[in-house]
Parts: structure tokens; sequence; C-alpha cells
């Protein structure tokens, strides 16, 4: 039987006769992580093993069976707050190539090889970490299988695909509820998946690198029953380990050619693939669990001299997040100016550092897409607040200013750089809009008002041929012609010079018109 699996490993082209597993901890990282970590190596396990089923529980990892040259019945369990491993109740019938999955504080153990790797198995094992003991079978699988992926989700086990008798692909998915020990078939996956790794995150199971396809990435939702395709991994594998830390998926080793220590990291929020910092030590088929935000890599075996079972324990710990996230406004503009009343879209994005916790919240003063306060005139601010996942926060605020929409002056009177010829002391009525009725109390106190300034013989001018009845200055607004006018009531002693009138109003714009008067 060595001697069969060691051709195969070193062929790396045909599955193993002896299958192995990749097990997954479901232990989601919900504090604040994530960017680039680093690697350590701990205390190595008691003794070499490879396909051994694993699993964290209670804060410790667990490692059931296995292969080191001999199928294992023994057990061990490592502490990562000393350090340290330990013996445990050795397993019912010896196995190797489980799968091991956490669920209600117990471990189960679910299928794979037993009578010396000659024979698969449907059993189900079931053992107490609080007691260190084994409790009586739990009911068996449907599909007797080995090299499969699962997973608990809310309570309920989900054991997805793996292979067969004569290595035959699977696509089937069937789930366990502990409470009634019984199993029920779901919807099959899209294609076989052997040798997959597994992780759950927001309550989707993701099964990424298989032998029957491994660049396959797939994920099923247990809510409607069904599997999606997601982005395939970036390099082509099989028999990697899974874990979820921050939101996110790293798929760790691994085999193709040859071992791997290679880390590609799945974001489901953006649907997409990065590399992290990869593996000391080249292997696969190794158990893998998260404690306490830290990912351990223990076990398993590497291509070095063929085949060689391997006893390191590796341990990942991701950086702290302490970066706050960015923020990037594109409207409305700092310092623009927009008009009464104008269509304005809200656009803005906030981001984290690369390989950070990713974005939990990005809120402005109104949703992207929506139309931002342009009802009133003056200045105004528009605030933007991020948060990522490790709790680092940024705000950004942008000042814009809503004026009112001014086209210039109508006739009689022509607009800058037009000198408008006059009689003095005529009243001259200045025409204007401002797209609609505001009222009368646009003008700033004081205003319009005039001034003297020098006047240019050469300047052409253009004669105002429309008077006002003369009387006081007064303002009024014409529905009708959606225009207001104000007439202008000027001076007999401004004969024989010119003047600039200022028409300010209370959006603290200032409108120009020349004059000369004869």
């Amino acid at each position: 039987m060595k001697m069969i699996r060691k051709k195969n490993i070193l062929a790396m082209k045909r599955i193993p006769f002896i299958s192995v597993i990749v097990t997954i901890s479901l232990l989601a990282f919900t504090s604040q992580v994530l960017s680039q970590g680093a690697w350590q190596t701990k205390a190595a396990m008691p003794g070499p093993r490879d396909g051994a089923a694993s699993c964290a529980a209670g804060g410790k990892l667990y490692a059931f069976g296995g292969y080191d040259g001999t199928h294992l019945g023994t057990s061990v369990a490592y502490d990562p707050a000393t350090d340290t491993w330990s013996a445990k109740a050795p397993m019912p019938v010896p196995r190797s190539s489980a799968t091991a999955v956490e669920a209600g504080g117990k471990i189960y153990v679910l299928g794979g090889f037993i009578n010396g790797g000659t024979t698969l198995t449907t059993r189900v094992d079931v053992y107490d970490p609080a007691t260190d003991s084994w409790d009586a079978p739990a009911a068996a699988m449907p599909t007797v299988r080995t090299t499969f992926g699962a997973a608990a989700i809310d309570g309920i086990i989900y054991a997805a695909g793996g292979a067969t008798h004569g290595y035959s692909g699977l696509s089937t998915l069937e789930a366990y509820n502990p409470v009634n020990n019984t199993w029920t078939t779901k919807a099959s996956m899209p294609g076989p998946q052997n040798y997959p790794a597994v992780g759950v995150i927001n309550g989707l199971l993701y099964l990424a690198g298989s032998a029957d396809a491994n660049v396959s990435f797939v994920a099923y939702d247990p809510v409607t029953d069904t599997w999606s395709v997601k982005p395939p991994l970036p390099t082509s594998r099989f028999i990697p380990g899974g874990a979820v830390l921050g939101g996110k998926l790293y798929i760790i080793g691994g085999s193709a050619s040859a071992t791997l220590s290679l880390v590609e990291i799945y974001d489901p929020v953006t649907n997409s693939w990065s590399v992290g910092p990869s593996m000391p030590t080249d292997r696969y088929n190794f158990g893998i669990a998260v404690v306490d935000g830290v990912a351990y890599a223990y076990g398993g075996a590497t291509s070095a001299g063929g085949y060689t079972p391997s006893s390191t324990l590796e341990a990942y710990t991701l950086g702290v997040d302490v970066a706050a996230p960015e923020i990037a406004v594109t409207s409305p503009a700092n310092g623009a100016t927009y008009f009464l009343g104008q269509s304005v879209i809200a656009q803005y994005s906030c981001d984290d550092e690369p390989d950070g916790s990713g974005i939990a919240s990005c809120i402005g003063s109104v949703p992207v897409g929506n139309f931002i306060d342009t009802s009133s005139i003056g200045v105004k601010t528009f605030t933007i607040n991020a948060e990522d996942n490790a709790g680092n926060t940024n705000s950004e605020e942008v000042s814009y200013n809503v004026i009112y929409d001014f086209a210039g002056f109508f006739q009689p009177v022509q607009n800058l750089p037009t000198l408008n010829v006059a009689n003095s002391g005529s009243a001259i009525p200045l025409k204007f809009s401002l797209s609609g009725n505001q009222g009368l109390g646009i003008l700033s106190t004081g205003y319009p008002v005039s001034g003297p300034i020098a006047c240019d013989a050469t300047e052409p001018g253009a004669e105002i041929e429309e008077t006002a009845t003369a009387g006081g200055s007064t303002l009024s607004f014409d529905a009708a012609a959606d225009q207001y006018k104000y007439v202008w009531k000027t001076n007999k002693a401004w004969k024989g010079s010119c003047r600039i009138l200022v028409v300010r109003l209370i959006d603290g714009t200032d409108h120009f018109a020349k004059f000369r008067f004869k």
C-alpha cells in the first residue's frame, strides 16, 4: 500500500490510491484583522501524519487518525495558549482520509478509509472534547465517500463532493442534522469536487480546488439550496487547505506538479483573488484550523524525497489593520458652484488598503447615485463617513455653493463688455431671470449701487431705447415672462459721465453693467 501511494504522489497526475482529505476549520474570525501578516513555526506534532481528520473546537486544534506509513487510530490536540500537544482518546475505528467538523461542541468524524486503508466507510463517529471520549456513532452518511469537503452552517453539517469507490468524483451534497440524527440530500454541485478546500463566509459554503477540476470554485446557499460558480482559482491545484479570516477565504498550499506553499485570498465583497504570504513549508493534505484569529497549518505531506509525511505546525497571524479607509469624492466637487435646483448626482467611493479588512460602511449625506441638495442658495457641506471591518474610521467633507441661475441682463440693457448709453435722469428697467420666482428678497441690502468709471472715447456704445416711468427705484417679478424688473432711477447730475452698475444678489454674486450718460 505504501509503495502504491508513493508512486502516485510522485506522479501528481492521478489521484492516489490511498486518498486523503483537506479538512477545514469553520471558525469565522470577526475581530480586527487583515493586512499582510506573517507565519511562525510552532511546536511540532508528536509524530508526522497526513490525511488526518482535523478541525478546531474549544480553542484547540484536533487531528484524528491519518497516515504516517500506516493507518492511524490515535488522536492528538494542540493548545495554542501553551504551544503544546497532548494525546487524546483513540478513535473507535482507525481511519484515514476522513473529515472532521465541529458542531454544537462535538466533533463529527465522517467517512474515509478503515481496515488499513482498504475499505471506504459511511461511518460517523462523535467525539466530545469536554470529556475526551467518544459517543455512540451518529447516523451513517447516505453516500460512501472520502476526500470530500464538509462544514457546519447554523448547526447543520454539509458534506459535499469527494470520491467514492474507484475514485469516481462526486457532486453529491448531503446535510446532517445533529438534533434529530438524520441526513437529507440537497442540490447537487455544478460538477464533481474531489479534494476541495472549504470555508464558510456569511452563511455560504465555498469549495475551491479539486482533483476533478482543480481551478473550480463554487458556493452553496443553504437558504435557497442553490449553487453558484465563482471566479476560478488563479493557480491550478488540489488538496489545498482553506481558512476563513476576516471575511475572506484563504486557499493555502496544495499540490500541482509539486507541493505548494502558495497562499491565494478570495474576497467575496469584490469577487476577486489576491496573493498572500506563502507558508514556510510547502505541503498538501494537511490539517488547517483557525483559533482566535490565527490560522494553523499542521501535518500533511510534501513531495520532497518522493513522499514525506510532516509533523510541522505553522501559524499565520494576520497583521492588524490600523489604516483608516480612504474616501474619494467625485461629486459634489469641493468648492464647486451649482445653480439653484440643478440636478447633481452624488458620486463617491470608500476603499481600504490592499489586503485590508475591507469596507464595512461608506455613508454620504445622500447615497451614491442620488441627487445632492441644491434646493436653496448658500454654501453647503457634503459629508462621507467610512468604516472598515477593523473599526477604523474616516470622514471627508466637501463644500459647494448654490447660487441663482442668473443668465445676464435682458434688453434694453446690454451685458459687458458693451457700454450702454442713456439719458441722465431717466429710469432704466433692469430685466433678468433667476429661473423662476425666487421672491422679492433676492437683492442684498443697499443694492443695486453704481459708481463712476473713466469714459473711453473710443468705446462704442449701445443706446438705451426703453425707459421706465420716472419715480423711485422698484423691484417686481413678471411671471408670464419669468423675469425680474428693477427700475433704476438715474441722476441728471451724471450727464457726461460714465458709471458701472453693480447688482448684488443675496447668494453673494455680483452682476455688472456699464453706462455713459448724456
